[in-house]
């Protein structure tokens, strides 16, 4: 009865929510979706825009204060309703990219809502679509360890092996670093292919890095443990520098060298004592690390550690 009146909305409280993105926020779909009708079918009537460049109604191009469309914004709560709704009214772009460079599915994806991730696959995203920064919904799901949406998303035919640009990660390598073991366990019962990495960087070499002795378990065996990436560093260079000691102990266990040299003609131990990680510093002595080895710049871990 307020909007026949005139009511204005493009009033923002407090907080800086207009009555359209606060009922997006609550979860108010049958109200938000009131606004939205009434605002479609006043063909005069327009948000104003002189601040922030904010959203015209009657395109559903609707944007918060936090730069996501309210679409988006559906889709982050995890509003099945809301997301429904717009999808329904047919001028949603289910491929489109947001400011943050995130597709629909890739936050439905992140956010873990695998009903919402079914659904838009339902409606037309691209399982594979990937993103300027080479990112795919499931890598996004591997990051952030959306087991339920990963397993839509395989299901529908993700591909597993793809690798972002630049970094060249794949799902698994994602998985693997942010320490998800199921995850990880899900994207190797399905296939996932240890023999392809854009720069050699392996998941060993992420789990290695990232502190993941559980993971970094699991995957030896699968993964040589001197396997060596672009840079010439195998898994022990990385836990070396971050100062992770029981994985340093564990993959010289494994059979790791200790005296192997990366590109630059630096071993593990300059790292190390580059890093002040003293324990790891004599761990690697006693294993009969080379102390007087010089890089290409002619310094050796002593100097590293001065």
């Amino acid at each position: 009865k307020y909007l026949d009146k005139g009511v204005n909305l493009n009033q923002k409280d407090k907080d800086g929510f207009t009555p359209l993105l606060l009922a997006a926020h609550e979860k108010h779909g049958e109200i938000a979706q009131t606004i939205v009708a009434y605002t479609a079918k006043a063909v005069d009537f327009k948000v104003d825009l002189s601040e922030e460049k904010k959203w015209i109604p009657s395109d559903l191009n609707f944007i918060d204060h936090k730069d996501f469309e309210l679409f988006m914004r559906a889709i982050d709560d995890g509003d099945m309703e809301l997301v429904t709704y717009f999808l329904d009214k047919g001028k949603i772009d289910v491929n489109g990219i947001g400011k943050h460079q995130f597709t629909p599915l890739m936050l439905a994806a992140s956010e873990d809502h695998p009903e919402i991730v079914r659904l838009l696959i339902d409606r037309g995203a691209k399982v594979n679509f990937m993103n300027d920064e080479g990112w795919t919904a499931l890598i996004e799901a591997a990051d952030e360890g959306s087991y339920a949406s990963a397993v839509v998303l395989i299901e529908a035919g993700a591909d597993i092996d793809l690798h972002e640009r630049g970094g060249g990660r794949s799902a698994v390598v994602m998985a693997a670093t942010e320490g998800h073991l199921n995850l990880l366990q899900l994207l190797l019962d399905a296939g996932a292919d240890f023999s392809n990495y854009h720069d050699g960087y392996t998941p060993l070499h992420g789990a290695a890095e990232e502190g993941e002795i559980v993971i970094l378990k699991m995957l030896l065996g699968k993964i040589d443990v001197n396997y060596t990436d672009h840079y010439q560093r195998t898994a022990l260079f990385y836990a070396a520098e971050e100062g992770h000691l029981d994985i340093v102990k564990y993959l010289i266990e494994q059979g790791a060298n200790v005296n192997l040299t990366e590109r630059s003609g630096r071993a593990a131990l300059s790292y190390a004592a580059e890093e002040s990680h003293s324990k790891i510093v004599q761990f690697l002595l006693e294993k009969g690390a080379d102390a007087s080895v010089r890089d290409e710049e002619g310094f050796t871990a002593l100097d590293y550690a001065i």
